[in-house]
């Protein structure tokens, strides 16, 4: 009876656990799932709004810089948009009105020829030398030098100081570099009006080229780097 006692007694054990107990436990366990939670959302909440920053920065930095762009490339078109190069008509109306200025100067010489004549005569006698020309062949010499020099303070001065010819002023002509935002020669443009043009005509070549390109500029525009634009 002793060892039977014995044995039972060492085989019962008593796993009892008091309620208290057991709340205690609950709470602590579930306090540390409360604190591996919080510190997964703080690890999510430090990583994520960095990654979601940066993303935000790019993306509007993206955005600058094509608007940039953008407003760059609308501000070009808009430049090209009110860059307009006359028609051929325009500008053969345009080189009628000078054609035909230098016309009436050439005639107002005429009329002033006798009393160039009288002058020029005049001043032979002072200095001593005899006058061998033909009168008519020194008439028209006094009228074209007559018409020369008003051509050039009516004409070519006006064209070398404004870039415009009477008739260019009349059909809102503007003479200008070919290439945008430079500024054509002075000198340039004096010889356009004075010699190449002229020769541009006379050769009817010249003309004809400003047919078979699309800024209608002629063979004295390629000489001397420019080109006609409608000035508003």
């Amino acid at each position: 009876m002793s060892e039977a006692k014995k044995k039972g007694k060492s085989d019962d054990w008593d796993f009892k656990v008091s309620d208290e107990h057991l709340e205690q436990v609950q709470i602590k366990k579930s306090q540390v799932k409360a604190a591996d939670s919080a510190n997964l959302l703080k690890k999510k909440g430090t990583g994520t709004p960095k990654k979601k920053r940066e993303l935000q920065v790019e993306t509007k930095k993206k955005k600058k810089m094509t608007r940039a762009a953008i407003a760059r490339r609308d501000i070009a078109l808009q430049q090209q948009a009110e860059i307009i190069h006359p028609g051929l008509i325009t500008r053969t109306l345009a080189s009628l009105i000078d054609l035909g200025f230098l016309g009436g100067l050439y005639f107002g010489g005429t009329l002033l020829t006798p009393i160039m004549n009288q002058h020029y005569v005049k001043f032979l006698r002072e200095k001593g030398i005899n006058q061998t020309l033909d009168p008519a062949l020194l008439n028209m010499i006094l009228a074209g030098a007559f018409t020369f020099v008003a051509a050039l303070l009516l004409i070519y001065i006006p064209a070398f100081l404004y870039f415009k010819t009477p008739g260019k002023m009349m059909m809102n002509i503007r003479i200008g570099h070919p290439v945008i935002g430079e500024r054509p020669s002075r000198f340039m443009v004096f010889l356009r009006e004075l010699v190449f043009k002229p020769l541009s005509v006379v050769s009817v070549l010249g003309v004809l080229i400003g047919i078979k390109n699309d800024d209608n500029r002629c063979l004295h525009d390629f000489i001397c780097r420019t080109a006609l634009f409608v000035d508003d």
